[in-house]
């Protein structure tokens, strides 16, 4: 059996929407080079960091609350920083349009890397949270040993990533044009008529207030408009029934073209606050199925594509550990 030689460590941080989290992962190698993330669950778990940044004031606050408490606690060597983030990201250094994250959104052609840097005198790199996110599930998860598939991410916004032939490619699903909305529809990123800005988890939420409030409904305090609406859904409430058949349909179509540009998808793996909930409501999982393949050019061949939650392991605290582990699968690449 080969034996470990080669250990590397890298401080990994995610940060979208409001919140922002960071541990330090691991990656070995063997005498024949094959390289795997070390689930040393202990080390991520010492490191590990989670927080809102609401009510935090700088760019620099954040890195110093997330990156910096995770090298707090870890006392080995670091080979790199490898922080990711909700944005377009130009040359996995410049941040292009981080609409939906507090203070990077006023920032645009940002160098979050040269940034990250400075600051902590590490090699850094910084991917787009889809992009690590894919590297996650292609490692950890359950792309594991797939070619083509796309990963989905449906919460605050919209964001997506593909994988062609074991190329991963970062991209923006929530941004495709809905036609018919004449402008209707203002979006994070400042572009109109965006599929985000109608069906994205954060969309939803203000759709489920707007019907709310045209019916004198109260939203239980301290609940969330999404998950009154998941209730009410499930209740057989006629609003929310419509609400979220209409919701599954766009998410259906817009999955189903993707299929017609790239037939060759087996895999459909998603994520986000919005869409882990909403899949879990049978109506609206066939929905979202019948949609794509009444879309699909081929629906014979999609038939039996594989459509499932993410899979990559949970921290304790039940968050995702994907993407922190994908984003030290692209670190480990990226800096030498």
């Amino acid at each position: 059996m080969a034996k470990n030689i080669n250990l590397r460590s890298f401080a990994s941080m995610d940060w979208g929407g409001s919140n922002a989290r960071a541990g330090v992962v691991q990656m070995t190698s063997d005498e024949h080079g094959q390289k795997e993330v070390n689930l040393r669950t202990e080390l991520i778990d010492d490191t590990y960091v989670s927080f809102s940044t609401k009510g935090i004031q700088s760019i620099q606050d954040v890195l110093r609350q997330s990156i910096g408490v995770a090298l707090s606690r870890f006392d080995g060597k670091c080979d790199g920083i490898s922080g990711c983030v909700a944005s377009p990201v130009d040359d996995h250094r410049f941040v292009q349009n981080a609409g939906n994250t507090e203070l990077l959104r006023d920032h645009k052609g940002f160098d979050l890397r040269k940034e990250i840097e400075e600051m902590f005198k590490i090699p850094a790199v910084v991917p787009n949270d889809l992009e690590a996110g894919l590297a996650g599930e292609t490692t950890v998860g359950v792309l594991k040993g797939k070619k083509w598939a796309t990963l989905q991410n449906i919460g605050t916004g919209w964001g997506a990533s593909y994988l062609f032939n074991g190329v991963a490619v970062a991209a923006e699903s929530g941004h495709i044009w809905l036609p018919g909305s004449d402008g209707e529809l203002e979006c994070g990123c400042e572009r109109k008529d965006c599929a985000e800005a109608r069906y994205s988890g954060g969309a939803i939420e203000k759709r489920v207030i707007e019907e709310c409030m045209a019916r004198h409904i109260d939203i239980p305090q301290g609940m969330k408009p999404c998950a009154f609406a998941d209730q009410e859904a499930l209740k057989g409430e006629g609003w929310a029934l419509k609400l979220y058949t209409s919701v599954a349909e766009a998410i259906g179509n817009i999955w189903g073209s993707n299929l017609n540009i790239c037939p060759e998808f087996t895999d459909i793996v998603y994520q986000g606050s919005f869409i882990e909930r909403a899949m879990q409501i049978e109506f609206f999982r066939q929905k979202v199925r019948e949609s794509m393949l009444a879309r699909s050019m081929n629906p014979r061949r999609h038939e039996n594509i594989i459509i499932q939650e993410r899979g990559a392991p949970l921290h304790e605290s039940g968050e995702s550990l994907g993407t922190l582990y994908g984003n030290a699968v692209i670190a480990d690449q990226m800096i030498q």
